[in-house]
C-alpha cells in the first residue's frame, strides 16, 4: 500500500468516523442508518482499487443495502430492526472492494466466477 492511499484510508475513516459519530452518538435508529449506509458506500467506492470492476452478480448490493438501511427508519418492532441492521450491515460488508464478486487487480477470477465455472461443470465431471 502506498502513502496515498494509505492517508485518503485515513482521511475517509476519520471523516466516516466522525460522522457516524455525530449522527449515532445519543440518537435512535433512523433516517440517520440510510445516511450512513449511503456514505459507507460511497467511501468504498472512492477506495476501491482503480482496476476493479463490479461483477453483474454483485450489482443489487448496494441499492438493496440501502432499501434495507431505509427500512431502519420506519420499523417500530424491535426484533425487525434488528433484522434489518443485520441485514444492512452484511450487504454493506460483502459489497466491500474485496468482497466475492469483485475483480482483483492481475486478472485473479473472483469468488463469483469461479464458483460459476465449477457449477457449470456439473455433478460428477471430475472438474
Amino acid at each position: 500500500m502506498t502513502r496515498p492511499v494509505a492517508l485518503r484510508i485515513l482521511v475517509l475513516a476519520a471523516g466516516v468516523g466522525l460522522i457516524a459519530q455525530a449522527v449515532l452518538l445519543d440518537n435512535l435508529l433512523g433516517v440517520n442508518a440510510p445516511i450512513l449506509a449511503a456514505l459507507l458506500l460511497v467511501a468504498a467506492f472512492v477506495l476501491r482499487p482503480v482496476d476493479s470492476r463490479i461483477d453483474a452478480l454483485d450489482r443489487w448490493l448496494p441499492p438493496a443495502a440501502l432499501a434495507i438501511s431505509a427500512s431502519i427508519a420506519v420499523r417500530a418492532d424491535p426484533t425487525l430492526l434488528a433484522l434489518d441492521l443485520g441485514a444492512a450491515c452484511v450487504l454493506l460488508g460483502a459489497r466491500s472492494p474485496r468482497s466475492p464478486g469483485s475483480r482483483s487487480p492481475g486478472g485473479r477470477p473472483s469468488a463469483w466466477s469461479s464458483w460459476r465455472s465449477s457449477s457449470s461443470a456439473g455433478p460428477g465431471s471430475g472438474s
